[in-house]
Formats: structure tokens, C-alpha cells, sequence
């Protein structure tokens, strides 16, 4: 019995020490791709993974992935499409709040095979009253690193804020 209290008293300060670096180190951690909201209460938000493209002649599409199992294809949490044309509409600048309202559309779906017909099986979001989103670093280079935030309100009420950080993709409308 003398043992156990000799390597109780030297385990407390080991074990304190311990749960104290663990608390704050997971405190000291913000995740850099979130999505969030009281849209979550109609739609699912969960994801695994963000993809940012820029889809030549359409724009820059910001996507919460999820793998389906058993399949190639993955989900679809959030598609964001900012409707972008680098030719024709103002450079996007850092910092700067882009209006989504008429320029961007959201969707939503997982592909799943109806006798080798994929279709949609998930209900849209509602219409967007407001929204906006801001790139903190952008470029349009293939492979370098966009990180930004985003918040929509949409008519019935409900929000949706999401944070990203992601290497940019190249691809045509057709990928």
C-alpha cells in the first residue's frame, strides 16, 4: 500500500500536466474548413474534404466533399459556385467582399445509380436573400492555395457561414 501512494502522489502532477497540454493545445485549434448554420437543421453539413476549382467560362466552385462508400463518387455537402469570368468581370482581390446574391448559384446532391442514370437525391437549399464571400488569399494559379469565408441568409431565415482553405483545381464545365 506505501508503493501505491509513492506513484499515486508522482503520477497527479504528470497527469495534470498532461490533460493541461491537451485542453489548450485542442483549444489552440481552429479548424480551417468549416461549415455551419441553422441550415443544418433542414440540410446535412457534414463533409470530409474541400475542393476549390476554377471551371473555365462558369467560375470559381468551393465544394464540401464527402466519399460515398462502396463508390467514386463523392457527395456533395455544399457546391458554391461564384460565377466568374476572369476576361470580362473585375480582378477578385484579397479582403474584398464579392456579393453572392446574383452571382453564385448552391447546390447540394450525391450522385446515385439509377440503372446507370445518375441522379440527385437530395432536396436544393432555399432561395439566397444575402450573401457574401471574401477570399483572405487568391489567385488564379493552378495549385496555389485559396483560404476565405463565406455567409449566406436565405429567405426562410436560415444561415449558413462557411471557412475554407484549399489548393485550386483547374477543369472545364465538363469535369
Amino acid at each position: 500500500m506505501f508503493n501505491f501512494l509513492i506513484y499515486k502522489k508522482a503520477l497527479k502532477p504528470i497527469s495534470l500536466t498532461l490533460l493541461f497540454v491537451l485542453f489548450f493545445s485542442g483549444c489552440a485549434k481552429d479548424p480551417v474548413n468549416t461549415l455551419r448554420g441553422s441550415i443544418e437543421n433542414v440540410h446535412a453539413l457534414e463533409f470530409d474534404d474541400v475542393e476549390i476549382r476554377f471551371i473555365e467560362n462558369e467560375g470559381i466552385a468551393i465544394v464540401y466533399t464527402s466519399d460515398i462508400p462502396n463508390s467514386n463518387e463523392k457527395e456533395n455537402a455544399l457546391n458554391l459556385l461564384y460565377d466568374y469570368d476572369q476576361e470580362t468581370d473585375p480582378a477578385i482581390e484579397e479582403g474584398v467582399s464579392l456579393n453572392l446574391l446574383n452571382n453564385s448559384t448552391l447546390s447540394r446532391f450525391r450522385l446515385i445509380d439509377n440503372n446507370g442514370i445518375p441522379e440527385e437525391d437530395r432536396a436544393p437549399f432555399p432561395t439566397v436573400q444575402s450573401g457574401n464571400l471574401t477570399f483572405e488569399s487568391f489567385s488564379l494559379t493552378e495549385g496555389s492555395t485559396l483560404q476565405g469565408h463565406f455567409e449566406i441568409t436565405f429567405i426562410t431565415g436560415d444561415t449558413m457561414f462557411g471557412t475554407f482553405k484549399a489548393d485550386l483545381i483547374h477543369t472545364d464545365a465538363n469535369n
